[in-house]
């Protein structure tokens, strides 16, 4: 039997390592929905939920061999060296790109409410064609029986469309102050 990855990372370490300090290897975060600077913690422990994505480990393992593998040689490259120039057309880094957009438990929550209120534009409808009172049918919120899958989908979705990302310019910010690098959380 294969160990499974319990703890899975939605911000991949392969991007938290370059925030990390000291021995321990542990990122500050200031949490702005609490207004606090939380204790420095290790990057193992950070953005990361257990069984986040799946408990067989097949979308971990899919991000980990097709989207974090091939892309963390230009991570380290832009990492090394920020001012150099990113060539267009780099399709593991855009792929990179729009898989990162879909796999936060934000990404989710907006799925969610999208799906929800289209569910609910399509009751009001039923209403207005069948020329029932408005409000007369009851709200039903969407029920997922696996919102992981909701969650895989777009990712693969994200992934897919690069496409519409290889028209866009390349910038590298640079922190150039004293300060240390911080994550923040929304």
């Amino acid at each position: 039997m294969t160990n499974l990855t319990k703890n899975q990372h939605f911000v991949p370490r392969l991007l938290l390592k370059n925030f990390a300090q000291g021995e321990n290897g542990a990122v500050q975060i200031y949490d702005s929905s609490r207004d606090v600077l939380r204790s420095p913690t290790n990057i193992r422990r950070v953005f990361a939920e257990n069984y986040f994505y799946d408990d067989d480990n097949a979308i971990e393992h899919y991000l980990a061999q097709h989207i974090e593998g091939p892309v963390a040689q230009f991570i380290d490259a832009i990492v090394s060296s920020p001012k150099s120039l990113i060539s267009r057309g780099n399709t593991e880094l855009l792929g990179f790109i729009g898989a990162q957009l879909h796999r936060t438990p934000k990404a989710l929550n907006t799925a969610r409410d999208f799906i929800d209120k289209h569910l609910q534009l399509l009751q009001m409808d039923i209403e207005e064609l069948n020329d029932f009172p408005t409000g007369s049918m009851p709200r039903n919120m969407l029920e997922m029986d696996n919102d992981r899958r909701l969650l895989a989908e777009g990712i693969v979705n994200g992934v897919r469309l690069f496409p519409l990302l290889e028209d866009l310019s390349w910038h590298v910010l640079l922190n150039s102050t004293d300060l240390s690098s911080m994550w923040f959380r929304h």
